[in-house]
């Protein structure tokens, strides 16, 4: 799993990835997408 963080011109949006490229989560809160990148979390994303 991998997290990124998008720059906005107002505000910063974080994403997760699988390892395949597919994206699981895109929130605003960086505590809430670190919760994600532990994959016993991931369910609650479907």
């Amino acid at each position: 799993m991998k997290m990124i963080a998008l720059k906005g011109p107002h505000h910063k949006r974080y994403v997760v990835f699988n390892k395949n490229g597919k994206i699981i989560i895109i929130t605003s809160n960086k505590n809430t997408a670190r919760m994600f990148l532990d994959k016993k979390n991931l369910k609650l994303a479907a």
